[in-house]
């Protein structure tokens, strides 16, 4: 199967998906941080989603997430663990950080570990 094969397949089952959950796009958006056109271009199979995209879209769907990453022909990273290790509130940082398309994947791994160290950090506080 071609790659944007691929991507239109798993769009489709992303959108069953909400439908089921009588959700508009921009509902899911707001819960993942990202606006309702960027869930439509997903569900549509026009963009690839990034790791910790397809993570948020795995868990609010309540889906296995490796089952999502084979959808979309992709393998997990390193940066896996360290992004569902990542509040829910600073994933959403996270995904639109990896939207942004001028930044390289080393420079999006030392954002995921920065947010992770900052995350690390409030918790501690909050132990005070």
């Amino acid at each position: 199967m071609k790659k944007n094969q691929m991507w239109v397949c798993a769009g489709e089952k992303l959108r069953e998906l909400r439908k089921e959950k009588n959700l508009s796009v921009h509902k899911v958006g707001r819960q993942l941080g990202v606006s309702g056109n960027y869930i439509s271009l997903i569900e549509r199979g026009k963009t690839l989603p990034g790791e910790s995209m397809l993570i948020g879209l795995a868990e609010f769907y309540d889906i296995d997430k490796q089952e999502l990453f084979d959808m979309y022909g992709r393998i997990e990273s390193e940066q896996v663990p360290n992004i569902i290790a990542l509040p829910s509130s600073i994933r959403k940082t996270l995904n639109q950080i990896s939207k942004d398309k001028s930044l390289s994947n080393e420079e999006i791994d030392e954002a995921i570990q920065a947010l992770r160290e900052m995350a690390e950090h409030l918790a501690k506080e909050k132990e005070r």
